[in-house]
C-alpha cells in the first residue's frame, strides 16, 4: 500500500482538524487532479503538502505525491483503492461529482486552472515569506546591517512580484 501511512495516522486521528473542510483552492486542485491524471505530476511538483491547509488535503495530496513517486497511476480508482478510508473516500467521491458537474461549464482548459492555482499557491508561499521578513525586521532592531540586508530583501522581493526592474537591476 503505498499511502497506508497516511492511512493509518487520518484513521487514527479522525477529528475535527481532520474533518474541516477543504478549502476552495484545495478542492479546485483536487478536481483537477482526479478528472486529469496526466496533470496531476505537475501539480506535485510545484506545491508542497504544508502549503494545504486542511489536514484532509493533505492527506489525499501526500497519496498522490507517493504515487507518483512510486511511479504508480494516478487515477481516482487506484487513489480509492489506497485510501481505505470512509471518509476519505467520500471526500474523494464528492470532489469527483463536483468536477465532473463543473467540468462541462469550464471556459478554461484543466492545465490552464492548475496554471492559476499553482500561481496562486505561490503567491501565497511570497506573501508568507514576507511577513516572516517583516517579523524579523521587528527583531532586529538592534542590529542596523540586518535591518538593511531585511529591507534591501523586501524591495527586491517586491520588485520581483510586481515586474519591475531598473536599469541597475538588468
Amino acid at each position: 500500500d503505498v499511502c497506508s501511512s497516511d492511512l493509518d495516522s487520518a484513521k487514527e486521528s479522525w477529528d475535527p482538524e481532520t474533518a474541516r473542510p477543504l478549502t476552495a483552492r484545495e478542492s479546485e486542485l483536487l478536481e483537477i487532479m482526479i478528472l486529469h491524471p496526466e496533470l496531476v505530476s505537475m501539480a506535485t511538483a510545484n506545491i508542497e503538502t504544508d502549503e494545504l491547509e486542511s489536514r484532509r488535503a493533505q492527506i489525499i495530496f501526500d497519496c498522490y505525491v507517493s504515487l507518483v513517486a512510486e511511479g504508480e497511476p494516478t487515477t481516482l480508482e487506484r487513489v480509492l483503492a489506497e485510501l481505505r478510508d470512509p471518509h476519505m473516500q467520500g471526500t474523494l467521491v464528492e470532489l469527483d461529482d463536483r468536477a465532473q458537474a463543473k467540468s462541462e461549464h469550464a471556459l478554461q482548459t484543466a492545465e490552464d486552472r492548475l496554471r492559476a492555482l499553482l500561481n496562486d499557491f505561490r503567491g501565497s508561499v511570497d506573501a508568507r515569506a514576507r511577513r516572516e521578513m517583516i517579523s524579523e525586521l521587528g527583531k532586529t532592531v538592534a542590529d542596523p546591517q540586518k535591518e538593511m540586508e531585511l529591507l534591501k530583501n523586501l524591495l527586491e522581493d517586491e520588485k520581483r512580484r510586481r515586474g519591475l526592474t531598473t536599469a541597475t537591476d538588468r
